[in-house]
């Protein structure tokens, strides 16, 4: 699984990679119009407004230039992320099959002649890459109209409170670095969604082998307290892997024993997953990386005796849907009014 982890997460610095560089170049062509808008704005003086300068054509004709390149950037950010997802989803395919192969033991062989792949039309469509004017692209096309509402908001602003030109220029590259993190965001998200959704369509394809899947995250000072509750638990084919925006957590493929698929046993069989508490995981980590991950208070109610899946718990959210969140002190038990000041 680690493996097949490191895998992904090469793959996606290079989608990363090249979104950075898409905003990168837009920035260059935004970067001369903006100065153009500021100065226009610093003309008209303190009581600009946009209505005001709406009226002049050459503002109008700036904000259209502005929006048609941010409407395009929002096209190609769309693009390099259907091209990521594309690309994770057969490595999926490939990976799911190796992980059951594994898991079940035995001879690879009888593995690939029980093994079924899931049709590449029905998994595209399931993934979400059939076609233009999907949830992604109004993502993107959303950010982009975000970004030219910042920008009149942001040099307005400046102008009525007496900034300079430089002072808001730096607040127009804060604005617009605040877009690319929220487009790498999703890129990364649909990424890792694409690849849990094909890996899911994998095993549920093949659940004459696999019977359910275990909860696996990363066992790093990085990994959230949410996700550390959630590591090692069971779940039925019936259930999705909701993670957090950004999140890494993968599923581990609990089959059925030879006996159970064929009715006889086979020689280097496995014994099949087991669910098991991330407890034995966590503590590996040194005293400070524990610290980080919990925070001060709950890790002094974790030394108190808190069991570690107490911290997190699945909550739904309007964009992302259900996914693993760390619960707010005031739930946990055992709590002093030291604790909740923390």
């Amino acid at each position: 699984m680690e493996r097949f982890r490191r895998k992904l997460y090469a793959h996606d610095a290079q989608a990363l990679n090249a979104m950075q560089k898409a905003y990168s170049g837009a920035l260059r062509e935004l970067l001369p119009k903006y100065e153009l808008l500021t100065a226009q704005a610093l003309e008209a003086g303190p009581d600009a407004t946009w209505g005001l300068l709406w009226r002049r054509q050459r503002t109008a004709d700036l904000i259209a230039q502005i929006s048609g390149i941010l409407r395009q950037l929002g096209a190609d950010s769309g693009e390099i992320t259907r091209g990521s997802k594309r690309a994770v989803m057969d490595m999926a395919l490939t990976q799911a099959k190796a992980m059951t192969a594994k898991a079940i033991g035995g001879d690879e062989a009888l593995v690939s002649a029980t093994f079924n792949r899931v049709p590449d039309e029905a998994l595209r469509n399931v993934v979400g890459l059939l076609a233009d004017g999907t949830p992604l692209d109004y993502k993107f096309q959303a950010m982009a109209a975000d970004t030219v509402a910042g920008v009149k908001q942001t040099i307005i602003s400046g102008v009525t409170q007496g900034h300079n030109p430089r002072t808001i220029a730096a607040a127009l590259k804060r604005h617009y670095a605040g877009q690319l993190v929220n487009a790498l965001t999703v890129c990364r998200t649909e990424t890792i969604r694409a690849y849990r959704t094909a890996s899911m369509e994998s095993y549920r394809a093949n659940d004459n082998i696999v019977k359910g899947w275990i909860w696996s995250a990363g066992h790093s000072p990085r990994t959230c307290a949410a996700c550390w509750a959630m590591d090692g638990t069971y779940h039925g084919l019936d259930e999705e892997l909701n993670d957090h925006p950004n999140g890494r957590c993968a599923m581990i493929p609990v089959t059925k024993t030879w006996k159970e698929v064929l009715g006889y046993d086979v020689p280097g069989a496995s014994e099949p997953a087991k669910p098991y508490h991330p407890g034995a995981n966590f503590e590996k980590l040194s005293e400070t990386q524990q610290r980080q991950v919990l925070g001060k208070a709950r890790y002094e109610l974790y030394q108190n005796g808190t069991d570690l899946r107490e911290f997190g718990a699945m909550r739904g959210g309007d964009v992302w849907g259900a996914q693993p969140v760390v619960r707010p002190l005031k739930e946990l038990p055992q709590l002093s009014e030291d604790d909740l000041a923390d």
